[in-house]
């Protein structure tokens, strides 16, 4: 599933890429762009500044140096996950290509990632996607799938709500309050999702 989705989003970059008439460095460059780009070195040097009380806080494209840091974590860990855990999925087939040590290898690569994966998402993303105080507790836009964008910019001092304006495109993507029955509910949703109380499975048979 997952090396499925990676697949999906190489094409799917590919695509907007393609419609966007821009060249491979035009498009990474940009201020959508989700690669990292000389304008990123540049926003965090503003950020320490505003950290610091020395500067105000800048004005960020559409992705953040630190949202495009979570990506990368994800896009380069798509390798090491993918690639030894085919080898591992299918020792007896790649073990006719690589030695047979490079299963040893590979579990402790597939492992120490997923560990390094775990501890991240559950420190710098948890922090960053639910702990900051006008994320707490979650995105509202995450359980009622609707939103206004420009405000969520805005919040970022996003670089990005003079386009939206300019374009008509907030208008457009802004909706109604959805009803406060699913505002009540989404919440305990979303802690489920993150928090299992109980084991599904069950124990063990014969315990």
């Amino acid at each position: 599933t997952l090396i499925t989705v990676f697949l999906i989003h190489l094409w799917d970059a590919w695509r907007q890429k393609k419609r966007s008439g821009l060249t491979w460095l035009q498009f990474i460059a940009s201020p959508s762009s989700i690669i990292f780009n000389s304008r990123d070195l540049r926003e965090f040097g503003q950020s320490i500044k505003w950290f610091l009380g020395k500067g105000p806080r800048p004005h960020y494209g559409r992705y953040t140096y630190w949202e495009k840091f979570d990506y990368f974590a994800v896009f380069w860990g798509m390798f090491i996950i993918g690639s030894t855990g085919l080898l591992l999925w299918f020792p007896e087939f790649f073990t006719i290509l690589i030695p047979g040590r490079s299963v040893n290898v590979a579990t402790i690569l597939h492992s120490d990632e997923a560990l390094l994966a775990v501890a991240f998402i559950f420190t710098v993303h948890f922090f960053n996607t639910h702990f900051r105080p006008d994320k707490f507790p979650m995105a509202r836009s995450r359980g009622e799938a609707r939103g206004e964008p420009g405000r969520a910019l805005s919040r970022a001092g996003g670089a990005g709500v003079p386009r939206l304006c300019l374009c008509g495109a907030r208008r457009r993507a802004h909706t109604d309050r959805p009803h406060r029955v699913l505002h009540v509910v989404r919440v305990p949703v979303g802690v489920g999702e993150v928090v299992d109380p109980a084991d599904r499975c069950g124990p063990p048979s014969g315990r």
